[in-house]
């Protein structure tokens, strides 16, 4: 288990608790779902989402699709709680141009609309790691990093509005069952 405190004056507010779980893989299924984990990862998202305020759902643009392990999170253990997740294409600033951009994002939008219940392509937040890594100073891009900063911002303000979102999230939980009950009867 690994804790970093965050410095003084960081625009983190207090109480909120950051999970990194492993990242999907997509390789054939054990007949217990483990995946050679061990346990069943499917089965562990499910049970961090029910109780996350706010899901990243994080996408590298060498590997944007929805295969294998990440297609079974997204129709079993995210089903109903898409309300909770932001799903961002992660380290733009690696492509070379605008072209790769657009094959990623569109691999990516493409992929998930076939998997997130929206009557519209899901919003893809595209940010970018500049300044976190020196080699990527050193490369010249062909993108608009601005762009990609103020997305990084955005992201940043959704897991700060993360314990708001509890009230909203205890709200819609409780509608969505009340629906279920109601169909029932």
């Amino acid at each position: 288990r690994k804790i970093i405190q965050l410095p003084h004056g960081s625009p983190m507010p207090q109480g909120i608790q950051i999970i990194d779980s492993p990242g999907m893989i997509d390789t054939p299924c054990h007949p217990n779902g483990s995946k050679g984990r061990g346990y069943n990862f499917v089965e562990v998202v499910r049970w961090w989402a029910k109780r996350a305020d706010v899901i990243l759902l994080m996408f590298d643009p060498d590997k944007p699709g929805t295969t294998g392990e990440s297609l079974d999170v997204l129709t079993k253990s995210l089903a109903d709680l898409e309300y909770k997740f932001r799903i961002v294409l992660n380290k733009v600033d690696q492509l070379d141009s605008t072209v790769d951009f657009a094959r990623a994002y569109g691999t990516l939008g493409w992929s998930l609309s076939k998997v997130v219940h929206r009557k519209d392509i899901p919003l893809i937040y595209t940010i970018c790691n500049e300044g976190f890594d020196d080699a990527a100073k050193v490369k010249t891009h062909n993108l608009p990093l601005d762009g990609f900063g103020a997305s990084r911002r955005e992201v940043v303000a959704e897991v700060c509005r993360a314990k708001e979102r509890r009230y909203d999230n205890a709200v819609t939980t409780l509608e969505r069952m009340l629906r279920e009950v109601e169909m029932i009867a």
